[in-house]
């Protein structure tokens, strides 16, 4: 994982995401079984423990059911982590998915592929942009140097360069990346990837062994 010249976190992937990586190589039969049946509410509630499960965050929950993932494209275990993210999006349909991009790596380019990510999310592109910058920065090691690399991935996946500079520099863009900061460090977390349940409850990865494990813990807190 190239991780540029510039770091503005100590730790670029937590033991506890690493952790969460270690099922996402070795997700085949297992997962490809049948869900077991939602456990009782008491029996979650004594199977789940705030500080060892799971994580309160000091924030208002969201109004809708939301599952909120932190990445960054220069991340490997987030791109190993896309069939992953797939099942539970389509486990979950009427949960809200939000990719919310982080800053702290990708170098001198990790601000600017942030602010993509925010116009690809405008423009309603988010996932073609992101499966696209996945596969050039981690598959083929062709990472974009500069502004200009940026939009022509844009262009790539049919965005008109003048669409993409006119959110680019518009109003929403600078607001956007804001909530992404703000959103990550309250989340307590020290790195990639990672999810929030309702913007109040992060999930612990060390605790997580297997898809159902994050499935389980992911009904529970949607729920809470």
């Amino acid at each position: 994982m190239k991780l540029g010249k510039a770091m503005n976190k100590k730790f670029i992937l937590s033991a506890a995401a690493a952790a969460m990586c270690m099922f996402t190589f070795g997700y085949t039969a297992e997962c490809a079984a049948g869900e077991p049946a939602a456990p009782a509410a008491q029996a979650a509630d004594e199977q789940f423990k705030d500080g060892e499960d799971y994580f309160t965050i000091n924030a208002e929950k969201t109004a809708q059911p939301e599952i909120k993932e932190f990445f960054s494209p220069y991340c490997s275990h987030c791109m190993a982590f896309e069939d992953i993210t797939a099942r539970l999006r389509k486990d979950e349909p009427k949960v809200s998915f939000v990719r919310s991009p982080v800053a702290f790596m990708g170098g001198d380019m990790a601000a600017e592929m942030q602010k993509a990510v925010a116009v690809a999310q405008q423009l309603d592109v988010t996932d073609k942009f992101v499966s696209l910058a996945f596969d050039q920065i981690q598959k083929q090691r062709q990472e974009p140097k500069s502004h200009n690399d940026v939009v022509k991935m844009f262009e790539y996946i049919g965005v008109k360069s003048e669409d993409f500079e006119k959110a680019y520099g518009g109003f929403s863009t600078p607001g956007m990346v804001s909530n992404y900061n703000t959103d990550f460090d309250l989340s307590g977390a020290d790195g990639v990837p990672c999810f929030v349940i309702n913007g109040k409850y992060r999930i612990n990865n060390a605790k997580l062994k297997s898809y159902e494990d994050l499935k389980k813990i992911a009904d529970y807190l949607l729920a809470k």
